[in-house]
């Protein structure tokens, strides 16, 4: 609630309490790195994610999550192999397609980024929702 207020800080010393304490879950991973990008501290969001993948290697939004930061970084390749362990755990929303078309053009990667282009229209015609 408190980052959808705006209130990125609060947010950030309240989840940083809760995992520091080990009150954790892949929802408190998520929500800390997405704070951490917020506020601009992208390789604190990274490795925060990659805790997060370490103990819940199997919760696609955590990869998502990463590549999405990875792109951020501009770690193209990196970003690319997050983005398609999501997509292999189940993780078709419209913007994981998207995100992977921006690191394959990226990496001047042309075909694919026109396929997952591609994708991300399909899915989003479907009624593809952007989720956690």
């Amino acid at each position: 609630m408190l980052t959808e207020r705006g209130r990125d800080e609060e947010a950030f010393g309240i989840l940083t309490s809760a995992v520091a304490d080990r009150c954790v879950s892949p929802e408190a991973y998520y929500l800390l790195a997405e704070v951490l990008t917020k506020l601009g501290r992208l390789d604190e969001a990274e490795e925060t994610l990659r805790n997060g993948i370490a103990l819940y290697p199997h919760v696609p939004n955590l990869w998502f999550l990463l590549g999405q930061t990875q792109n951020q970084r501009q770690q193209f390749s990196d970003s690319e192999t997050s983005l398609l362990k999501a997509v292999d755990l189940g993780y078709t929303v419209p913007n994981v397609y998207f995100a992977l078309s921006t690191a394959c053009v990226r990496q001047g990667k042309k075909e694919k980024a026109a396929e997952y282009r591609k994708r991300f229209s399909e899915v989003k015609t479907a009624g593809g929702q952007d989720t956690q």
